[in-house]
C-alpha cells in the first residue's frame, strides 16, 4: 500500500514497478536516467507481473520520447514494435530493474 500526495490518484498496479524505483533512487546513490520509463506491478517477493494494454502503454512511451522502455519480461512478445533507437527491457523481478538505473552524478553536489 502507498499513500500518495493529495490530488494524485493511482487506481492500478501497473505503476509499481516506476514508484519502486524512484523510491530506491531517493534512498540509493543511483538515479533514473531521463530517457527510462518503466511499468509493471511488483508482487510480495518482488517479482514484476504483467500488465494490461502494454501496446498503448509503449506506443505512448515512445511517442513521450522516452528511448529505454521497462517492462514485465511476461509482456514483451514479438508482436510489439518500436522505432529504432528505442529499447524494450524485460524484467522478472526488481532487481532486475535496478540495473537500468545508474550511478547519481557527483557534479551536482
Amino acid at each position: 500500500y502507498l499513500n500518495v500526495a493529495g490530488g494524485i490518484s493511482l487506481n492500478e498496479p501497473s505503476a509499481d514497478l516506476s514508484i519502486a524505483m524512484a523510491l530506491i533512487s531517493g534512498i540509493t546513490d543511483k538515479v533514473i536516467p531521463d530517457e527510462v520509463i518503466a511499468f509493471g506491478e511488483i508482487g510480495l517477493s518482488g517479482e514484476v507481473r504483467a500488465v494490461s494494454h502494454i501496446e498503448y502503454r509503449v506506443k505512448e512511451a515512445v511517442r513521450l520520447g522516452f528511448t529505454k522502455i521497462v517492462l514485465p519480461e511476461k509482456n514483451l512478445t514479438k508482436a510489439l514494435k518500436v522505432p529504432e533507437g528505442v529499447e524494450l527491457c524485460g524484467v522478472s523481478n526488481i532487481y532486475q530493474a535496478l540495473v537500468h538505473m545508474k550511478p547519481k552524478s557527483r557534479e551536482a553536489d
